[in-house]
């Protein structure tokens, strides 16, 4: 039997693909019991799950634990406590968002291709149009060579009617070799008619008759190899053309293919809400996870580059030289496609929510890299998923981009960048802090272009982003949002920030600090309320960034302390991690990877530092 494959209730949760259309119920509803059955075992040994490692987010059997994660401690819980209220926290809510992703990015692709076929249509359209002129302009002048050498031979024949004959003959064809010297025509045709020295020919009347064969079966011939080179080159653009529609036709069924799974792992999961215990809609989500995450990365490293084709006439064709061995050449380069796929980190799935508590005394910072920035007043910093990281100097009004092997350069920015945010891994938005004109900065870190600025009307302060959505500081303004898909500012969320405030967000929770009142604040967006307030002046005495991991600990950077303060996700305990005896010295930004579990922290000037976090 067949029906739509999503309830209405799913469809009210997240984005579903323009293309689903009717599907198997009974075939997806096997999935769902297959899947159920996989992910409760251990593929490797065969055992049922009975742990989670947080450390590698992975559930394991007792075999893992000994072979995989004997060195993970207390990182290692129970798969019951794991899985603690599965259902009611976000990470249902979170996987949606991943294959919600997966649906925009293939219609991303989708719409980028049908750009991609018409743009190929039309150089096709416009290479063909000039092919036909370049062909069309050497017939017609060829069409005038042949009348003019006809009336040119007739006058010519008309001179010393009492020369003698083959003086006549030779007179004249002197005199058309040297009157039609630019006529590609009267000028083969005599050299064809002095390699047999003229004999044959008793009058000039013959000899008109033979320049006007020669003349005749000499365009003939130009014609054939025109059209036998005019071909080719046409030949060899239907097949660029051709190959194009090919390959677009190839791309389009791996993603209808992709497509087919998203919706099938939709429907599971909306089977898994209303009928399963929490440890089964745990482990069929971590698994629906994966396979997800398997299929962005696929789709990411689709090759998107276009192919832009030109054509060169060949220059004796433009002169009127018919017999060039090529019509033209046809000049193909690759560009890159400007499409911006979302990417896993714009996302981080927290599928760990219902974790307890990570103590944050068993935290721990393994130094990977020394970076030297080359500012001279960092504000923002970033990581990005290919191993880019980018700094803001506000002072030097560019953005600083370390490549990920060696190497750096530099993307200007007017007005002066503070905070950043990664949208994609060529993409950012960068706020303007108090400098007028007071705007959000969309920058192509690529091709060093700014390609959208949003006008916001008042200072911004610290910026993220997240699904579709920029939410930035704003002081006296409040944490307000800008839903980048649709161009449109959105209601924002009552709190108040000030100068400095930086922010960041995890699952429904967005986090901020207070530089003048030595706090840092955690607030619910579901509930429109501080969550928690951490404020203590001796531990804090001027926190200008904070950034938070995926088990909701906050890290919080003090100027004047030259410290990096770690925070409990509670708000109640807290612990100095770095120091000046780390390297700290006036600390400005700092940046957590979720799924990478890296922390990035940069001084003011000079140095930034990358460390791996350790948690047990």
């Amino acid at each position: 039997m067949s029906e739509l494959l999503i309830s209405d209730d799913c469809k009210q949760q997240s984005y579903i693909s323009s293309n689903t259309t009717e599907v198997d119920v009974d075939y997806y509803s096997k999935e769902y019991t297959d899947i159920l059955k996989q992910s409760q075992v251990c593929n490797q040994h065969m055992e049922n799950y009975e742990n989670f490692c947080i450390n590698h987010e992975k559930p394991s059997c007792k075999q893992c634990v000994l072979e995989h994660h004997n060195k993970c401690g207390e990182s290692v819980i129970p798969i019951e406590k794991a899985c603690q209220n599965c259902k009611r926290s976000m990470t249902i809510q979170e996987v949606h968002g991943l294959i919600c992703n997966m649906f925009k990015g293939i219609e991303l692709i989708r719409d980028d291709r049908k750009d991609y076929l018409s743009s190929i249509h039309e150089q096709t359209v416009k290479i063909m149009t000039q092919i036909h002129e370049a062909r069309q302009n050497v017939d017609e002048y060829l069409d005038k060579d042949q009348k003019r050498s006809t009336e040119k031979i007739n006058d010519t024949l008309q001179v010393n009617d009492e020369m003698n004959m083959m003086s006549k003959i030779d007179r004249t064809l002197q005199n058309l070799e040297r009157d039609m010297k630019d006529s590609v025509l009267i000028s083969t045709a005599i050299k064809v008619i002095k390699k047999s020295r003229v004999e044959g020919l008793e009058d000039v009347k013959e000899l008109k008759i033979r320049i006007d064969l020669e003349t005749k079966k000499i365009r003939t011939t130009f014609k054939t190899h025109l059209d036998t080179i005019q071909q080719l080159l046409t030949e060899e653009l239907d097949n660029i053309k051709k190959d194009a529609f090919t390959n677009e036709e190839a791309l389009n069924a791996v993603l209808l293919e992709i497509e087919r799974k998203m919706e099938m792992y939709k429907f599971i999961i909306c089977r898994v809400e209303k009928e399963s215990t929490d440890q089964d809609a745990f482990l069929v989500i971590k698994t629906i996870e994966e396979e997800v995450i398997k299929a962005n990365e696929s789709v990411q490293a689709i090759n998107l580059d276009k192919t832009s084709i030109s054509c060169k006439i060949d220059p004796k064709i433009e002169n009127m030289i018919p017999s060039s061995s090529s019509f033209g050449c046809l000049n193909i380069k690759m560009k890159e496609s400007a499409v911006c796929l979302p990417s896993r980190k714009l996302n981080q799935a927290q599928t760990i929510i219902s974790v307890p508590v990570v103590n944050i005394a068993n935290v721990t910072l393994l130094l990977k890299k020394t970076i030297n920035t080359r500012g001279k007043c960092i504000e923002g910093c970033c990581l990005f998923d290919d191993g880019k990281i980018a700094f803001s100097d506000i002072e030097q009004s560019h953005l600083i981009v370390i490549k990920k092997g060696s190497g750096y350069y530099t993307v200007p920015i007017s007005p002066p960048p503070n905070g950043i945010a990664v949208i994609d891994t060529i993409t950012v938005a960068v706020s303007a802090e108090g400098t007028p004109p007071h705007v959000i900065s969309i920058v192509n870190i690529k091709t060093k272009a700014i390609v959208e600025k949003i006008t916001i009307g008042y200072p911004v302060d610290g910026i993220i982003f997240n699904t579709e959505f920029l939410f930035y500081t704003a002081r006296e303004n409040g944490i307000q949002k800008y839903n980048l898909a649709k161009k449109e500012k959105v209601a924002g969320l009552n709190c108040n920030t000030q100068r400095y405030a930086k922010l960041d967000m995890l699952g429904n929770k967005l986090y901020f600090n207070d530089a003048s009142d030595h706090a840092v604040t955690c607030f619910d967006i579901s509930k429109g309320k501080t969550y928690w307030q951490f404020r203590d002046t001796k531990v804090l005495k001027r926190p200008l960034s904070i950034a938070t991991d995926k088990y909701g600990n906050v890290f919080v950077a003090d100027f004047i302390q030259h410290e990096v303060i770690l925070l409990s996700a509670d708000g109640k305990v807290h612990k100095v991690l770095m120091s000046s005896e780390d390297g700290l010295f006036h600390p400005k930004t700092l940046f957590c990877s979720k799924t990478d579990n890296y922390l990035l922290v940069a001084n003011k000037q000079e140095n930034a530092f990358l460390y791996k976090l350790k948690y047990s």
